[in-house]
């Protein structure tokens, strides 16, 4: 991503503790979801970033 460019927002609620998704937190408000994402993702490190993602875009990893 670009420096200082815009974030993306996802679409819909913030589910409740109570009422999280299996495996992704995000994958269903994720446009990027996959079958993949009902596995929980492993935190992973690139460039002074964490992440946890099966699908991250525009990572490069070190």
């Amino acid at each position: 991503m670009p420096h200082k460019s815009r974030l993306n927002t996802l679409p819909g609620a913030i589910p409740l503790l109570e009422q999280l998704p299996i495996g992704c937190r995000l994958g269903p408000r994720c446009p990027y979801a996959q079958r993949e994402c009902i596995i929980t993702p492993r935190l992973t490190g690139a460039k002074n970033h964490l992440y946890a993602c099966h699908f991250p875009l525009n990572m490069e990893r070190e």
